[in-house]
């Protein structure tokens, strides 16, 4: 626009892209998961569907953080301490143990 046109109705000629990763704000996000148990009114049968594959029932953490911080215990060489910090500083909650 440097002769001052306005461009809301100009015809696009090229398009640039670019890819990045980018650590967001909240780069992990805690996920209530729930299952509904229901009962079956012609066998009074109890049924219930199966959990998420993203969580391991019974564990605060899903199975791909629990991935992350497994490579960096084993291959990053990362303390247990340090990656309780590193959990800490990115939920900047206080119930990780």
């Amino acid at each position: 626009m440097s002769c001052g046109e306005l461009l809301a109705s100009a015809e696009s000629i090229k398009i640039e892209t670019n890819s990045a990763a980018v650590l967001v704000e909240r780069p992990i996000e805690i996920v209530e998961y729930q299952r509904h148990h229901s009962l079956c009114q012609c066998c009074g049968e109890i049924t219930s569907p199966q959990w998420s594959h993203q969580i391991v029932p019974g564990q605060d953490l899903g199975i791909k953080l629990q991935g992350l911080l497994g490579w960096l215990g084993n291959y990053g060489h990362l303390p247990y301490k340090k990656q309780q910090e590193l959990l800490r500083a990115l939920l900047n909650r206080e119930w990780i143990c």
